[in-house]
């Protein structure tokens, strides 16, 4: 069975994905390591608030 981690990790390398993003961006826009938004995709680290903004960031609808 899947941790909440891993499910949030999944979302976030998805939506990532979707925008056409790399870690690197990702964590520029949200203000983290690159090394960290890989260990949040991983699921390797428990999340925080901080790793929920950042789905919140890539899900959000662009503003055009």
């Amino acid at each position: 069975m899947e941790s909440l981690s891993d499910l949030i990790g999944a979302k976030l390398k998805f939506y990532r994905k979707k925008n056409n993003l790399t870690q690197e961006e990702v964590g520029l826009i949200v203000n983290m390591d690159k090394q960290y938004i890989s260990k949040i995709e991983k699921g390797e680290i428990n999340l925080t608030i901080s790793s929920i903004e950042v789905m919140l960031v890539l899900s959000s609808p662009k503003k055009t």
